[in-house]
Order: C-alpha cells, then structure tokens, then sequence
C-alpha cells in the first residue's frame, strides 16, 4: 500500500476513534471492543487491511469461542444437568449439542 493510501487511513480510524469518543451516549456502541482495541489497531497498522483474516487478533475477534469445547461425555452431563432446570431444552436438543461440541 503506498504511504498515501496508509496515512488516509490512518486518519479516516483516528477521525472514527474520536467521533466515537464525542458523539452522544445514546449512539455511542458498547465496550466490547475496548479491552483489545490496540491490538486490532496495531494489526490494521502493521499489516494492512487486505489481509486482515490473518491478523494475529484475528483468530479471536472474527472467529471467538465463547466457551470451552465439551466432548460428547462432558456434554450429556452438563446437558442432564440443564434439562432438570429447563426442560423445554428437549426442542433444541440437536442443536445445543451441535453447538456445544463443534470444533473451529
């Protein structure tokens, strides 16, 4: 990417940062960004938006895992578990299983 091309983004972020920062609460998004936020623009930085699946946060931010993966055996115990306390589970059974077991 030319210097130009860099700098113009660079101050197209800085522009967002700051809109961000100064706009009313009421748009203001939440801070589910913050805690990485340097990172994620220290990648966008060093490395160039064209290739931003690759970005080390990338891993992470584009593709979290909100939970630790659970083997079948984990899953059946935790799913017993959670059908005493709601048994409206047994409808979406297949899915929650799918979801609580799948590898990324």
């Amino acid at each position: 990417m030319s210097s130009h091309g860099r700098l113009h983004r660079h101050g197209l972020t800085k522009q967002l940062l700051v809109g961000i920062r100064e706009c009313d609460p009421t748009y203001r998004p939440t801070n589910f960004w913050t805690p990485d936020l340097r990172d994620i623009l220290a990648d966008l930085e060093e490395r160039g938006l064209a290739g931003f699946k690759s970005w080390p946060t990338a891993g992470y931010w584009l593709c979290p895992t909100y939970h630790a993966d659970l083997s079948p055996r984990a899953f059946d115990k935790i799913y017993k578990l959670a059908l005493e306390a709601n048994p409206e589970l047994s409808k979406c059974r297949g899915y929650v299983r799918r979801t609580a077991t799948m590898r990324r």
